[in-house]
């Protein structure tokens, strides 16, 4: 790989390229010219009373995914440690009885009986997932709308990316 790096107000970007530079061709160069030019130019645009509440729109959108995200992320170990119980629970014996833990108290239940409840957990915790998919996804899509009339009007002048 060959690196092309530009330097503009002292910051360097830098472009990888395939060894065989002689291949890559007077317009593909111009075009990472073009794009590290486009990086550079600022807008300088009035926030309008509209614009504001488009941005507000997009951190109350951005909040909620977060949290929403959170919410996924524990519901997704939680089925997955589901799902590794219910293959330890597949190895024991079919007359052992097993303790089941309801809210803050364990039950003593058949192995059958519990790898049903797990079984059932397991299937309401994947609808839960997908539901908390599709709201996420929700979300993405219109923070993706505001982001494209937000960077269209103010360019690199307002940073809409999650970190």
């Amino acid at each position: 790989m060959v690196r092309i790096s530009l330097t503009r107000n002292s910051t360097q970007i830098g472009y990888s390229l395939p060894k065989d530079v002689d291949r890559i061709s007077r317009m593909q160069l111009n075009f990472l010219t073009n794009v590290d030019n486009a990086y550079d130019e600022e807008v300088d645009a009035e926030v309008t009373w509209e614009d504001q509440q488009q941005i507000n729109s997009f951190s109350k959108l951005n909040a909620k995914y977060s949290d929403l995200e959170e919410i996924y992320n524990a519901k997704k170990i939680e089925k997955e440690s589901l799902e590794d119980l219910s293959s330890e629970l597949e190895l024991a014996d079919d007359d052992e009885l097993v303790k089941y833990k309801i809210g803050d108290a364990f039950i003593t239940l058949p192995l059958q009986e519990a790898q049903e409840r797990i079984e059932r957990e397991s299937e309401l915790l994947t609808q839960e997932l997908e539901k908390l998919k599709h709201e996420m996804d929700g979300y993405v899509e219109k923070m993706n709308q505001l982001k494209v009339s937000l960077y269209g009007k103010f360019g690199k002048a307002i940073n809409l990316e999650r970190d």
